[in-house]
């Protein structure tokens, strides 16, 4: 379920809707499942790396979806909401990695870049 959702919505915001934030409203990236698979008759590690959005202000949080695959690391190379899973795939061995984020705003707030 792909796009930017308020609140547990079922249509997405439109990508030229303005939408004023409520107090306590909650924006909901849908989640993405990432299929990841050793083609290759020997084992390898691999690594997926995505990121999340960093918040400059202190009232807005991020946070992982409750039903995304936890990260095998978070900031990587010093660079923060950089995340990564890592594993090691036997021959034809595949994994499904489920990602996505909410972000929430506990005052009205202006938000840029989504």
């Amino acid at each position: 379920t792909n796009g930017v959702f308020i609140n547990e919505r079922s249509t997405p915001v439109g990508r030229d809707n303005a939408v004023t934030l409520e107090p306590g409203d909650q924006l909901k990236l849908g989640d993405y499942e990432i299929e990841v698979a050793n083609l290759h008759k020997r084992p390898m590690r691999i690594e997926v790396r995505d990121q999340i959005p960093v918040a400059r202000d202190e009232r807005i949080e991020v946070e992982l979806l409750k039903a995304a695959t936890e990260p095998t690391a978070r900031d990587l190379d010093d660079k923060t909401g950089v995340l990564a899973w890592a594993y090691d795939y036997a021959p034809g061995e595949t994994r499904e990695i489920i990602f996505g984020y909410a972000v929430a705003f506990p005052e009205k707030a202006s938000v840029y870049g989504f």
